[in-house]
């Protein structure tokens, strides 16, 4: 072989190498992010050191020469370019190539004699920051804001964020920058933690969390009652360990901004040992907010909580009722389930608990205990609704899938058409928008499947001519009644309808599947009718909006000691750091892009120029 294919060779292996460097998405390891996250900040300190002994040299030639030269940094094209390129998001999503090319020199670029006052501008500017955080804001975020916000939104490692902050602290104008993270962000130094129900109890308040909701709404707005609804849940934080959150969260019912906010945090090795003392501090405020209201720039506010979302065993625990495997354990009716190897209720017509029923202990089979929710104003029936996430979704949809996939003959499916049952949901997949938070899976990830991949949007399209005829049909009626559920318009208007499909659902069921069908979901198909007249359709008492907010628990994380701790900083950081002359929508994150430009190009208008201004982009 000739010395110039061997040329070509070597050249074709090294165009590979870069290209699979390139193509090197994300960080293997969190070892390997904080890794990057270091290298970077070290380039920037090499970087932001050559840049200024350029600066310096570049000011006593033009002392000598009063020449002017323009400075390509405040083009339109190569600077930012060349910057944005060389610096990640430090996003979990994001590329994170160290292999890419090394950040420009100084020498790279000519510079005019603007960049001499450089140095003392940015001194003006941060003297100028600081003096809006203790008056009064404008719409500009100052520089140790945007740097609190990326730290906090992209959850960078307090080491990787003090190195940062002695990078910028050996500047002059970086001199008035704090020296640790804690204080950028403003952690909490001692947390108080309460011992309570077998484990500790952290509460934010109720009062708390609406003064930071409310300023995110228009006056106009601001109702004259504030109509609360409460979740509760248990979060387990891994599955190899006990450990686990009982997060007490809410939102705003009656507004369009459906924001949800946390109000206490329970955290130990097992569920709360008694549902009284984890909802104790919650109670006393509640009673204190509804009897005395609150004033919210001169405006009287009353306060009133009127739904609570959990699912069936939470629902339980804090009524202090049987369980939904009791056979006095449906919530809304006193019918006495049977035993057929599980707990079943085959009667599709019983008579109705009521609020003064539960008060007065009529059925004392139904009670475990009293509970302290009893003190507040509120329906312990009908303000506990199902939750059509778990009692649809999770429950009677994916209960009628498994039938079909690992059920008895003869409503099993045919390996064939499983197969090509899942071929269809894997081809649906490429129509499906990117609003819907997960696309179809093959069937083979069945037992994987979350409660949005049991949605009912796309099953008549794949299930028809698989399903026979008769489980089709009484598919069907199951898929029309939740889609006029879903509905603001024929939840109320067809809701006697809505009731005749519920009840023909359930006796077809029967039917079909036999009476081991029927079990606590099926039967609680017969209450959403009334449930969807008081509040609404579906979506209004679903725990879906409660469910995505717990995921904040676990991607705060850093370590598995102290973790309630972690989860409560972490909180009041993002809190101080967004309120504090940043309010930004909670899915805007911000960039780290805008650091380079900010140092490098130099300004002389009253108004900071576009890269002083917060970037932000929409997270899909």
């Amino acid at each position: 072989m000739d010395s110039s294919a061997k040329n070509e060779q070597v050249q074709n292996r090294r165009q590979s190498n870069g290209i699979r460097s390139s193509l090197r998405t994300e960080p293997y390891s969190s070892h390997h992010r904080r890794r990057l996250i270091s290298q970077t900040i070290q380039q920037l300190n090499v970087f932001f050191q050559a840049s200024e002994n350029h600066v310096n040299e570049v000011n006593a030639i033009d002392l000598v020469s009063n020449t002017v030269v323009e400075n390509p940094l405040l083009s339109d094209t190569p600077a930012e370019d060349d910057f944005q390129s060389c610096f990640s998001d430090f996003d979990d999503e994001e590329c994170y190539d160290t292999d890419a090319s090394p950040l420009p020199t100084a020498s790279e670029y000519e510079t005019s004699d603007d960049d001499s006052r450089l140095l003392d501008r940015l001194a003006e500017f941060d003297n100028e920051s600081d003096s809006d955080i203790d008056g009064d804001r404008n719409d500009s975020v100052t520089f140790k804001q945007a740097i609190a916000l990326w730290a906090v939104t992209r959850r960078i490692c307090q080491n990787a964020v003090d190195e940062l902050l002695s990078i910028f602290r050996k500047y002059p104008w970086g001199q008035t920058m704090p020296k640790s993270c804690r204080s950028l962000v403003k952690s909490m130094r001692k947390i108080p933690l309460k011992t309570c129900a077998g484990g500790h109890y952290f509460h934010f308040g109720i009062f708390a969390q609406l003064v930071k909701i409310l300023p995110l709404i228009n006056d106009d707005r601001v109702p004259e009652e504030i109509q609360l609804v409460i979740s509760t849940d248990g979060v387990p934080l891994s599955k190899s360990s006990k450990s686990q959150f009982w997060p007490l969260t809410g939102l705003i019912g009656n507004i369009d901004f459906r924001k949800v906010f946390i109000i206490g945090l329970w955290h130990g090795q097992s569920k709360p040992s008694n549902a009284n003392e984890f909802l104790k501090e919650f109670i006393f405020e509640a009673k204190q907010l509804s009897a005395d209201s609150f004033s919210y720039r001169g405006k009287r506010i009353r306060f009133k909580i009127v739904l609570y979302v959990c699912d069936a065993p939470a629902r339980s625990f804090v009524k202090f009722i049987k369980s939904h495997s009791g056979f006095f354990g449906c919530p809304y009716c006193i019918q006495e389930g049977e035993y057929h190897g599980w707990t079943l209720f085959l009667k599709n017509v019983s008579v109705l608990r009521t609020d003064f029923s539960f008060r007065q202990r009529v059925h004392e089979e139904h009670h475990v205990g009293n509970s302290d929710l009893e003190t507040l104003n509120c329906d312990m029936i009908l303000d506990f609704p199902n939750c059509p996430q778990h009692l649809i979704d999770l429950g009677v949809t994916r209960k009628l899938m498994r039938k079909w996939f690992s059920g008895p003959r003869p409503n099993k499916l045919r390996p064939a058409e499983i197969l090509k049952l899942s071929t269809r949901m894997v081809e649906l997949e490429k129509f499906i928008p990117f609003e819907f938070a997960r696309k179809p899976r093959s069937i083979d990830f069945f037992p994987q499947f979350k409660s949005t991949e049991f949605a009912l949007f796309n099953s008549p399209v794949v299930l028809q001519n698989i399903l026979p005829e008769r489980e089709f049909k009484n598919f069907l009626v199951f898929h029309v009644a939740v889609k006029l559920m879903s509905s603001k318009k024929y939840c109320y208007s067809l809701n006697d309808y809505i009731k005749t499909l519920l009840l023909f659902f359930v006796v077809d069921c029967l039917a079909i599947y036999g009476d081991e069908f029927i079990s606590y979901n099926v039967q609680n198909l017969l209450h959403l009718g009334e449930q969807i007249l008081r509040f609404g359709p579906l979506y209004k008492f679903s725990a879906y909006l409660f469910e995505s907010y717990y995921q904040i628990f676990k991607k705060v994380l850093r370590k598995g000691n102290q973790v309630l701790q972690q989860v409560v900083n972490r909180i009041f950081e993002l809190n101080v750091t967004l309120l504090q002359g940043i309010q930004y929508p909670p899915k805007l994150l911000c960039t780290f892009s805008f650091f380079v430009p900010f140092y490098m190009a130099s300004y002389g208008t009253t108004s900071p120029p576009f890269f002083l201004t917060l970037r932000v982009r929409r997270k899909r």
